[in-house]
């Protein structure tokens, strides 16, 4: 997903070039701001369709747009992710957030993975469906504090013939050398 609250930094251009190198490295990307793309990606993959659908709250109508995305994506998909971009930086995820978070599984999103408050935020099983509210960092210079400086991977593997899914959950550290690793065992 590239809907995140930098990705008009460099205006209409910045997001153009970011698709275009998306594209030249064979990488699909879907949630871009701009009027005239499609802020929905969706793939077959062992004969399940699946949507990915993005939520930026730093867009105007951020959240009608994603309602009616789910809405358009559920008509033709067996499986809805949202990716969300959302949330208050560097605190657990707020009242707030969680509620939007339910009212996305209302709508019909199967499964939600979060981003941007530069911290791990809880997970949360609501009506059998999963929510990561922020997976953290992945890469970032932000050292200041182990958590920001701690990172998840997940992992979702789907299974076709029920449509449900298994998670794995990969912690990750960033070194102020700029790498990112995966965690050592019990950390």
């Amino acid at each position: 997903s590239i809907g995140n609250n930098h990705i008009l930094n460099f205006k209409e251009a910045g997001v153009e070039e970011t698709k275009k190198f998306l594209k030249e490295a064979g990488i699909d990307s879907f949630g871009s701001p701009l009027p005239s793309d499609n802020r929905i990606l969706v793939k077959e993959k062992g004969g399940v369709t699946v949507a990915l659908v993005n939520y930026n709250q730093f867009v105007w109508e951020g959240k009608e747009k994603a309602l009616t995305d789910i809405e358009t994506a559920k008509r033709s998909a067996d499986v809805v992710i949202l990716y969300a971009h959302w949330g208050t930086e560097y605190v657990p995820a707020l009242p707030k957030t969680k509620e939007l978070a339910h009212e996305f599984i209302d709508a019909g999103v199967d499964l939600i993975i979060g981003s941007h408050p530069h911290v791990v935020q809880e997970k949360e099983v609501y009506q059998g469906k999963t929510i990561y509210y922020s997976l953290g960092n992945m890469v970032f210079d932000q050292y200041f504090s182990q958590e920001t400086m701690t990172g998840l991977l997940v992992r979702a593997t789907l299974d076709s013939a029920s449509q449900t899914f298994t998670f794995e959950e990969i912690p990750i550290l960033l070194k102020n050398t700029g790498e990112t690793v995966l965690a050592p065992q019990g950390e």
